[in-house]
C-alpha cells in the first residue's frame, strides 16, 4: 500500500485534500505511457490545482506545459529565453521550478564565459509559465562544470542546491552529486558544495567501462529520512536508470539501496530516467516524472512517462524501501487519484475563434503554423514526420476516441506538390503506435495508410482520383478499423481492405506535414465529426473501469485480453 509522507518543496497533503478537481464530463480515466510530450530531464510543479512541466526542450531556453491532470498537456510557449546578453549561451538543461515566499525561481544548466563551462544558474518569474529572467548567472563559479540542478527545501525553510559535477571538466571519469545550502535571496550558496554520492555500483557504468554517472538528484523527505533519486549509467544508453540512497541529514552520509536499480528497461521501454516526483491532485499518491527514449536504441531524443511510486516497510528495521511498481510501465494505467475524466471527442465545426482546449491535445505544438479562421481549421506544413523512427511531426490534433465504436470524418483541402507532402486523418496511441489515413502526393496524387506498431509501419497506397477537396473516413467496430474516402461525403468508397485496431487507447487526430521538402503548404480541415456507434454490454463494462478492469494490448497485435490492475 502507497503510504502518504511529507514531500519537501511541495504543497503539505492538507493543502491537497481540500482542492476540488476540474469538473469535466464524464470520459478518459486510464493513460499510456509515452504521453504526447518530447521532452528530456521533466521536472513537475504542482500549483493553484494545475501542473506545469519543464525539461530540456530548447536549444535557446525552456519550454513549458501545463495540465489538470499529469495526463494531457497543453504547451504554453518559451517560459525561459536566452537573449544575445544572456550569459548562457549554449547547452540549456535540465530546469527545475519551485515556488518560495511568492516568488518561483527556476535553476538550470548551461554553458557559457569563461572556458563555455556547464554551470548553474537561477532565473525567478512572478508566474510558473514565466517569463523567467535571470538573477544569478553563474550561481557559483569553481571553474568546474556543473549539471542537473535540484533545490530541496526542508520543513525549517532552508533550502539546499542538490546538482552533478559533469564528467566534462575537470575530465575524469565519473559524474557524482553534491549539495550546498543556499542562502535565503537563493541567489548564492552559503557553504561549499558536500560530495554525497559516486558512482559506485556496476549498473552505473556503461557497459562494464570505466567511466560512471550519477546525475539528475531529486530529495524529498519520509519518516524523518531524506530520500534522494538518481540516474546512472549515460543518458543516451538503454541501460540509464534510476537508484535512490537515504540520509538522516540533508547533508548526508548518503547510502544508496542494495536494490538499486528502482526503474530500468524493460522489452518495450527503453532508458527511463531524471525523475523528479510530484503528488496526485488529491494528494494520495505519489508519481514520478521522468523520460524514456523516443526508440529502444536510446540516442538524445527522449519522450514524457510517469507512474506510481510507493513505499514498503523495511523487515530489517531500515528505512521504507522505495519502488516503482510495475514500472516503467506499458500498458493501460489508472489515472492518479483526484482527477476528473477527460472528455471524449466530439464533432467540431472549426466556427470558434479559439479551439476548445477542454477536449483538443496538440502533439508537438508549433503555434505559428497553424489557427483557426473562416470555419476552418488551418495547419501549415513543415519538416517531420512520425513514419519509424521519426518523432519530429508537429501539430497533430489529438481527442480521445469515444467508447466502443465510432466513425470519424473530416473535410480536407490540401494540394500536395512534392512527394510525401500530405493531410490526414489518424488513429494516435503515441508516435510509434497508430494508423495513419492521408491524402497525399507520392508520384501522384494518392491516398495511403500506414499502420504502425512499436514503430514498425506497414503501408498501403492507392490513386485518388477525388482531388481537393475530399472527406476522409475511418470506422472502428470492435477490433476492426476500415477507411472511407468520399468526394461529397455522402458517397464512399473503402480505401484499402479492413484491418485489426490494436491501439491500446485511441486518440483522433489531424495534422499535416512535409516530410522530404519542408515546404510550406496550407492544409484546410472542416467538419470534422465524431459519430459513436452504440456500445455493446461487453464495450460498457470494459470503459465503466469496474473493478479497475482495463483493456489490454499485447505489442505485437496478439489477441486483446483482459488485464486486471492493481489500483
Amino acid at each position: 500500500m502507497l503510504k502518504r509522507f511529507a514531500l519537501g518543496g511541495l504543497l503539505p497533503l492538507a493543502a491537497h485534500m481540500g482542492a476540488s478537481p476540474k469538473g469535466y464530463a464524464a470520459g478518459v480515466t486510464t493513460y499510456v505511457n509515452p504521453l504526447d510530450v518530447l521532452i528530456a530531464d521533466p521536472y513537475a510543479l504542482y500549483h493553484d490545482e494545475v501542473y506545469y512541466l519543464y525539461g530540456t526542450s530548447s536549444p535557446w531556453g525552456f519550454k513549458v506545459w501545463s495540465s489538470p491532470d499529469l495526463v494531457n498537456w497543453r504547451y504554453r510557449g518559451m517560459a525561459f529565453n536566452a537573449t544575445p546578453s544572456s550569459w548562457g549561451k549554449n547547452r540549456f538543461w535540465s530546469p527545475e521550478v519551485i515556488a518560495k515566499n511568492g516568488v518561483f525561481y527556476m535553476f538550470y544548466s548551461a554553458g557559457g564565459s569563461p572556458n563555455d563551462l556547464m554551470r548553474i544558474c537561477a532565473a525567478s518569474a512572478t508566474s510558473p509559465l514565466g517569463p523567467f529572467k535571470d538573477i544569478a548567472t553563474p550561481l557559483f563559479d569553481d571553474g568546474k562544470a556543473w549539471i542537473d540542478a535540484h533545490v530541496f527545501t526542508d520543513t525549517d525553510g532552508v533550502s539546499y542546491l542538490y546538482c552533478a559535477q559533469d564528467i566534462s571538466y575537470p575530465p575524469d571519469t565519473k559524474s557524482e552529486i553534491y549539495v550546498a545550502r543556499l542562502r535565503s535571496d537563493m541567489k548564492a550558496l552559503d557553504t561549499t558544495p558536500t560530495l554525497c554520492i559516486t558512482p559506485s555500483a556496476p549498473w552505473e557504468f556503461p557497459g562494464g567501462g570505466v567511466n560512471g554517472w550519477n546525475e539528475g538528484p531529486f530529495v524529498f523527505k519520509h519518516n524523518g529520512v531524506y530520500y534522494m533519486t538518481y540516474s546512472g549509467d549515460v543518458y543516451s544508453n538503454p541501460g540509464y536508470s534510476v537508484g535512490y540512497a537515504t540520509a538522516t541529514s540533508p547533508f548526508g552520509p548518503w547510502k544508496k539501496y542494495s536494490g538499486n536499480p528502482i526503474l530500468k528497461k524493460n522489452a518495450f521501454v527503453s532508458g527511463p530516467g531524471h525523475i523528479s516526483i510530484v503528488r496526485s491532485p488529491d494528494g494520495s499518491e505519489l508519481f514520478i516524472v521522468y523520460h524514456t527514449h523516443q526508440q529502444a536504441s536510446g540516442g538524445d531524443d527522449r519522450q514524457l512517462a510517469i507512474d506510481r511510486l510507493a513505499f514498503t516497510a523495511d523487515g530489517a528495521g531500515g528505512p521504507d524501501m522505495l519502488s516503482v511498481p510495475g514500472g516503467p510501465s506499458y500498458g493501460l494505467m489508472n489515472y492518479p487519484s483526484g482527477d476528473s475524466p477527460f472528455p471524449f471527442g466530439t464533432s467540431d465545426n472549426f466556427n470558434s475563434t479559439t479551439l476548445d482546449r477542454t477536449r483538443w491535445i496538440i502533439f508537438n505544438e508549433e503555434s505559428g503554423y497553424w489557427r483557426l479562421a473562416n470555419g476552418q481549421l488551418s495547419i501549415t506544413t513543415q519538416e517531420g514526420d512520425i513514419y519509424s523512427s521519426r518523432a519530429d511531426a508537429s501539430n497533430i490534433f489529438l481527442q480521445y476516441a469515444p467508447p466502443g465504436g465510432f466513425s470519424a470524418t473530416v473535410k480536407v483541402s490540401f494540394v500536395p506538390q512534392a512527394n510525401y507532402e500530405q493531410a490526414f486523418l489518424i488513429l494516435w496511441q503515441d508516435h510509434k503506435n497508430y494508423a495513419r489515413f492521408s491524402t497525399l502526393c507520392a508520384d501522384g496524387l494518392k491516398f495511403e495508410i500506414i499502420r504502425e506498431t512499436n514503430a514498425t509501419p506497414v503501408t498501403f497506397q492507392t490513386p485518388n482520383s477525388i482531388g481537393s477537396p475530399v472527406y476522409l473516413r475511418i470506422d472502428c467496430g470492435g477490433s476492426v478499423m476500415r477507411f472511407h474516402a468520399s468526394p461529397d461525403g455522402s458517397r464512399w468508397t473503402q480505401i484499402g481492405p479492413d484491418y485489426p485496431l490494436t491501439l491500446l487507447e485511441v486518440k483522433i487526430g489531424l495534422g499535416a506535414i512535409a516530410p522530404d521538402s519542408g515546404a510550406a503548404r496550407e492544409a484546410l480541415f472542416d467538419d470534422f465529426r465524431i459519430t459513436p456507434s452504440a456500445p455493446s454490454r461487453v464495450d460498457e463494462w470494459i470503459h465503466s473501469g469496474r473493478d479497475n478492469i482495463r483493456l489490454g494490448v499485447n505489442i505485437s497485435g496478439e489477441p486483446m485480453k483482459l488485464v486486471k490492475q492493481d489500483g
